[in-house]
């Protein structure tokens, strides 16, 4: 079955989900690297507070993460908490 871990708690694995959302929502758009989405998750470090970030694990092998952020759209700043890189 599926657990979900905070990303925190895996630091080993920041650089492969950073990997995957760079890959699968900010690849065509200029500025952005998978660098910038490290930093990113690198914020998410407490448990009770935005920015958070979940790893899912099946069989002990990552497979899927979830992010709560504050918000990454301009036009939508009144909408928040932002669920963000559902991967």
């Amino acid at each position: 079955f599926i657990k979900v871990h905070h990303l925190f708690a895996h630091p080993n694995q920041i650089h492969k989900v950073a990997m995957w959302i760079y890959e699968e929502f900010w690849k065509e758009k200029e500025g952005y690297g998978p660098e910038f989405f490290e930093a990113e998750l690198r914020k998410a470090i407490n448990e009770t507070q935005i920015p958070l970030s979940f790893l899912a694990f099946l069989n002990d092998q990552p497979v899927g993460t979830a992010n709560l952020i504050t918000n990454d759209d301009p036009n939508r700043q009144h909408l928040k908490p932002w669920l963000a890189a559902l991967y």
